[in-house]
């Protein structure tokens, strides 16, 4: 991955830097949400060190799932074992996350497979599609990998794969705005030099409840008109000139908004009355 040289170390220089040279939405999200927040995960890259990643886990396997099934042209086999070779252990029985175990990971591929001959109007070009363009100001990049590249219908989409244990209703409120969402379909529009119609997110449903708990697909879809991707564009240079002026100067300022703050895993570092105290504090407890 490029990364981009510090250009002071002013706040906290003891600690390595390895900012990316390309905005993805994971980085302009952290960023709107706390400047401070930003620094501590995309520029140094510090996270709990003791934080549950089991959800993180099982998205990850179901993701090789499908990149492999895609790239092996519907080998099923094949795919399942490179989805379980990824997996560590079930979680402790009575967690929060023990539902996403192995067995389920399975069902939920075997899940998908069969769900793939109910859409003989999809075709897919490509999987894992990344990409790293330049926006208007020439200046600016936005990167990212979309999970697929698709024709609907004989008409250019994208396709994004999420694991989740969320409702319907907050998957419908997601849609747009969604920074991630946008930005795959305008990096796919200039990828392909073709309009993106739009992007499919097929949501692998898994909970915890008695009744329906999953495994099951449902799709929904994001659109955005070309205005709509104009806005989007002039937005991120707008963004990532302030975050360029916070690197010139090496200043992180904290949001101080106490709905991102009481929730936020950097809570306990922000709240120390000191640079050695915060220090200190990310020694103990994170991992870059």
């Amino acid at each position: 991955m490029e990364t981009i040289a510090p250009i002071k170390t002013i706040f906290l220089p003891q600690f390595d830097r390895n900012e990316p040279a390309a905005r993805d939405s994971t980085a302009i999200r952290a960023f709107k949400k706390c400047p401070r927040y930003y620094f501590y995960t995309m520029v140094c890259g510090f996270r709990l060190a003791n934080d549950d990643n089991t959800p993180m886990l099982f998205g990850s396997c179901y993701h090789k799932f499908r990149q492999v099934l895609t790239e092996s042209k519907g080998d099923l086999q094949k795919a399942i074992l490179a989805a379980t070779a990824m997996w560590e252990k079930d979680p402790p029985v009575g967690s929060k996350w023990d539902f996403l175990t192995k067995e389920r990971l399975v069902k939920s591929c075997l899940c998908a497979y069969a769900d793939i001959e109910k859409h003989p109007e999809i075709k897919v070009l490509s999987a894992e599609q990344t990409f790293d363009c330049l926006l208007s100001d020439g200046i600016t990049r936005r990167g990212g990998i979309a999970d697929e590249f698709i024709l609907r219908h004989g008409e250019p989409w994208g396709r994004d794969f999420k694991s989740t244990s969320r409702t319907e209703n907050y998957w419908d409120r997601q849609l747009n705005p969604n920074d991630q969402f946008t930005g795959y379909i305008w990096g796919l529009s200039e990828l392909s030099g073709r309009r993106v119609k739009g992007l499919i997110v097929e949501c692998m449903m898994n909970t915890k409840a008695k009744v329906n708990p999953g495994p099951r697909i449902r799709p929904f879809i994001a659109t955005r008109t070309p205005g709509e991707l104009d806005r989007w564009e002039e937005e991120q240079i707008f963004w990532e000139e302030l975050i360029t002026r916070c690197r010139e100067e090496d200043k992180w300022p904290m949001s101080d908004d106490s709905q991102n703050c009481m929730y936020c895993n950097f809570r306990g570092v922000c709240s120390k009355s000191s640079l050695i105290a915060i220090a200190a504090n990310l020694n103990t407890h994170y991992i870059q």
